[in-house]
């Protein structure tokens, strides 16, 4: 569990990078951190169910949140702990709370590069901002 809270910690701040070098200013950066925190939050799949929802599960597919928490879930075995989130279809669990390694290793596989392509786009955008002459080499 540790290692998930660490890999979750360590991909939002590589988030929270790549949004700050979006920023021109730091002002204009607090409000874009603060719409990332409720989107995690809110994608995360604890406050209401994700699964089995075209389009808001897909979106969800972005956020660390969703798949530190699927991390976790299959570490602790949420699917079979908290039973069905979904009321329509009792039987159902979150497929991504699956107790199988493969299944954990996949979340932390994603969250993981989750991380690395915000790392990638930061590097970018910081280059965008380096002047010509340092942009050169």
């Amino acid at each position: 569990m540790t290692f998930v809270i660490t890999a979750l910690g360590f991909t939002s701040m590589m988030c929270g990078l790549a949004i700050s070098s979006l920023a021109r200013t730091a002002g204009s950066a607090m409000p874009l951190l603060v719409l990332f925190s409720v989107f995690q939050y809110l994608s995360s799949g604890v406050a209401f169910c994700l699964f089995n929802n075209p389009g808001v599960e897909q979106v969800a597919w972005l956020a660390p949140s969703r798949w530190a928490i699927a991390s976790e879930g299959v570490t602790l075995d949420l699917g079979r702990l908290l039973g069905p989130m979904d009321k329509r279809e009792p039987s159902v669990t979150d497929p991504l709370w699956h107790n199988t390694l493969g299944q954990w290793l996949t979340d932390t596989g994603v969250l993981f590069g989750i991380a690395t392509g915000c790392y990638a786009l930061t590097i970018r955008l910081l280059r965008q901002h380096e002047p010509p002459v340092v942009r050169k080499r």
